[in-house]
């Protein structure tokens, strides 16, 4: 066997040992949308599949939209970057919010960032670029922070709210919009992610608070009550 060969399996079989039982059937991701190649790294197949395994197919479309609006926005805006990061990333973002890949007290930003660590090194990526996608995991949904960041921590949360709230789509060519949403449509993702959030705002409560599931325990959860920081520095102090 050639070095190169059994690199290869050894990077596999990492990757698998981290991964749930995936199917064998292929995913029906085509190779380019609107003029973005789809990555097939044996990792990125991979991180796809595990996303595919325990989501909605909704959230799962919402995750590869993000990557090429993500794509879309780096042509738009000439961002280097490495792609293959960013589309490991994309799709395990949300993974964190499933009942397999969710710890005891994280936040599912922190679980999904923790997946896609492990997969990124498993790959051969270098702890430097592990944890940039650990970070744009971790950081897809606060922008304000996220901007400052590496690109594919920038990248990935523009990708994400661009999905979600069509917040660059004034950056992007309306023809290779409507290209991703012929190939990856959107309908029915508002309710399948509001589903996804509701079931892990009951789940883990205590990881809501100043985030913006909140909103959603706040609706969802009989009895919630939203942190106050102001009621909290006007109260006796604990000291």
């Amino acid at each position: 066997m050639k070095r190169s060969d059994f690199c290869y399996v050894s990077t596999a079989s990492m990757i698998a040992a981290a991964a749930l039982p995936a199917r064998a059937a292929g995913l029906s991701l085509p190779a380019t949308i609107a003029s973005v190649k789809i990555p097939d790294s044996y990792a990125a197949q991979q991180a796809a599949i595990q996303a595919q395994d325990v989501e909605a197919p909704e959230i799962f479309r919402h995750s590869a939209r993000s990557y090429v609006f993500a794509e879309l926005i780096s042509q738009a805006r000439s961002v280097k970057h490495d792609p293959e990061i960013v589309y490991i990333a994309a799709m395990l973002h949300d993974i964190g919010l499933s009942k397999e890949f969710a710890t005891p007290h994280q936040r599912f930003e922190i679980d999904g960032a923790d997946r896609t660590k492990q997969v990124l090194i498993a790959a051969g990526h270098s702890p430097t670029d592990a944890q940039i996608g650990w970070d744009a995991v971790a950081l897809h949904s606060i922008f304000s922070v996220a901007r400052f960041k590496e690109p594919e921590v920038f990248l990935l949360s523009a990708g994400v709210l661009t999905d979600v709230g069509g917040a660059f789509l004034q950056n992007l060519d309306k023809t290779q919009v409507t290209q991703v949403l012929a190939a990856l449509p959107r309908k029915g993702f508002n309710a399948a992610f509001l589903t996804a959030l509701t079931d892990y705002a009951r789940r883990k409560p205590d990881t809501v608070a100043g985030t913006f599931v909140e909103d959603i325990a706040a609706h969802t959860i009989p009895g919630y009550k939203r942190g106050d920081f102001y009621e909290a520095l006007v109260a006796p102090d604990q000291f």
